[in-house]
């Protein structure tokens, strides 16, 4: 199983190598998707695909609804999602990739590598920056606002309200600069540290963050769909739109919109095919040169205050004695959801394009890590 030490005030999670009970119950799955699919009101809906791959190969392939309703084009295998804060561990994983490639270390601190996080009061170092624990204020809280010279609030940026790319959220993370509290073992959400990653590694790579991405992951693995979106007027074949259902319209949908563009902590567009790739991946880290995933099992996870560890994108759990790994993505009416239960070596995939209510990402993740368990 899974192991989890403690040391130096924080766990560690080693690299899977286990021996369990490998079936796992489809029928159980199937049902809990029929569940869900019941929460989508209305005859024509948006929808989402599902995927759950063992050992390699996949054994459950499920698509539901519509990727765009406006043309009726259903949700497929191949449709391009945006996955929201899942991009994180992909983030993580090219942050690790420059480590072993030592150009970077997990104490160098980002200060030292960014003008723009010169101001802050304390080191920001790598290691802290991936488990969130480097008291770094987030950029997108609802009280976030840049202000001007004189103290007012800066045009165009206001509370994630209006549109923002890079230059905005980088302005944003300094001017709360002040707002970091001191770097310690606990865990502290932000957003902010996973932009902090992406320009360290666009600068220590020398070449745009995307660029890194195809070059270390996507290149290699033969995810052609993936990437990151750095700008939203990007003409994309197969990409769903995302929706929310209409409160005052029972039964209809609201088309949502991104606002933004940023990378690192979210954008990062995929599909479901390449997220089969990337679990294949997972559970043989065959990313060249090879080692990665043990790395990102192995780094010095932290605990958060729900009882589960975090560290590397990734959120360490157990259910009914079962480990297992997740973390979930949410933005703009999209939804993912990535789950590997150790024992038997799975992993469930759920990519969609509707914000429904009452069926959040790190509920269906613990609803089918009980089922797996």
């Amino acid at each position: 199983m899974l192991c989890l030490e403690v040391k130096d005030r924080c766990r560690f999670a080693a690299p899977v190598d286990v021996e369990a009970d490998r079936y796992i119950d489809m029928k159980k799955i199937h049902g809990f998707l029929d569940a869900i699919e019941r929460r989508f009101p209305g005859e024509k809906t948006p929808g989402y695909v599902c995927a759950v791959i063992r050992e390699g190969e996949v054994e459950l392939e499920r698509t539901f609804g519509y990727a765009n309703l406006e043309w009726d084009a259903p949700v497929a295998k191949d449709t391009i999602f945006h996955i929201g804060s899942e991009t994180k561990q992909f983030t993580a994983c090219l942050i690790l990739r420059l480590i072993d490639e030592g150009w970077l270390g997990l104490e160098d601190d980002a200060r030292s590598i960014l003008d723009y996080c010169r101001d802050f009061p304390y080191e920001l170092r790598i290691v802290d920056l991936v488990r969130h624990t480097a008291g770094v204020a987030d950029y997108v809280s609802k009280n976030v606002e840049i202000l001007d010279a004189h103290g007012d609030v800066a045009t165009g940026f206001a509370g994630g309200k209006s549109y923002f790319g890079m230059a905005r959220a980088r302005q944003a993370i300094a001017e709360r600069s002040a707002l970091q509290s001191r770097p310690c073992r606990e865990f502290a959400y932000s957003n902010s540290n996973y932009i902090i990653l992406a320009d360290v590694v666009e600068r220590i790579a020398g070449k745009d963050f995307a660029s890194v991405a195809d070059d270390y992951i996507f290149g290699p693995l033969g995810m052609k769909c993936s990437f990151f979106e750095t700008a939203r007027s990007r003409v994309v074949q197969r990409r769903a739109t995302a929706y929310a259902p209409d409160l005052r319209k029972p039964g209809k949908y609201l088309s949502k919109f991104k606002n933004f563009d940023v990378v690192g902590d979210v954008g990062l567009l995929t599909s479901a095919d390449d997220l089969v790739k990337w679990e294949r991946n997972f559970w043989n880290d065959a990313l060249p040169p090879g080692g990665v995933i043990k790395g990102m099992l192995s780094f010095p996870a932290v605990p958060r205050p729900d009882d589960l560890m975090y560290g590397c994108g990734m959120e360490f759990g157990n259910v009914s004695g079962a480990p297992y790994i997740s973390h979930g993505g949410r933005m703009d009416g999209f939804k993912c959801v990535i789950l590997r239960m150790t024992g038997p070596r799975v992993s469930f995939i759920y990519l969609s394009n509707c914000d429904v209510p009452f069926i959040s990402s790190e509920a269906i993740g613990r609803e089918i890590a009980s089922l797996c368990a």
